[in-house]
């Protein structure tokens, strides 16, 4: 092994080891993971690339990619309004144009082939759906937004989408800030059984 030293350990162990270190509120334990990252970076191959990374890794709120918490509050009521409300609960096409862009495409994976479908063509798809089966919309709907990820004027989310408690849908979309604000352009997503 490099570095003369051998040891048994791979850098992915050591990540199970530091644990989710954006999860750590505590300075004094998070600075102690990130200090035995350092010292590994010296002793076990591709440690170094682990130590350059965590400290980017733990950065949240303001800190995060020099975005603040109100672009993520931004994305996440444009996710609340125009998808959830405007596509989910009331096909309301209003509330869909104000969070969706013109051009915005779906992107539904039939077998081998891509099937690109617009926002207007998407509320009509939820409107069917309602008229013959009205009882799938009597459930409650829930969602969580555990991914919303920023980099200038581009971001990514992962949408969890539940109704009457059964998961229905893990979503992956890609919004763009435009002088108008945020802007849904594309959604792929994996529907669960």
């Amino acid at each position: 092994m490099s570095h003369g030293v051998e040891h048994p350990l791979s850098v992915s162990y050591h990540l199970c080891v530091l644990g989710d270190l954006e999860s750590h509120t505590d300075e004094d334990s998070l600075q102690s993971r990130l200090s035995f990252l350092v010292r590994l970076s010296g002793t076990i191959p591709g440690a170094g690339l682990l130590a350059d990374w965590a400290p980017r890794a733990t950065r949240t709120g303001k800190e995060r990619e020099g975005h603040s918490v109100s672009e993520r509050e931004d994305i996440r009521r444009v996710i609340e309004r125009a998808y959830i409300e405007g596509i989910h609960q009331d096909q309301d096409e209003a509330k869909v144009r104000s969070g969706f862009h013109p051009d915005f495409r779906m992107l539904v994976r039939q077998d081998m082939e891509i099937v690109e479908v617009d926002p207007m063509a998407f509320v009509q798809m939820m409107r069917e759906r309602r008229e013959t089966n009205p009882g799938f919309f009597e459930s409650a709907l829930s969602f969580d937004i555990p991914l919303i990820d920023v980099e200038g004027s581009a971001a990514v989310t992962r949408i969890e989408l539940r109704r009457g408690g059964r998961h229905l849908f893990t979503d992956y979309q890609l919004l763009y800030k435009f002088e108008d604000g945020w802007k849904i352009v594309s959604k792929i997503f994996h529907a669960h059984s």
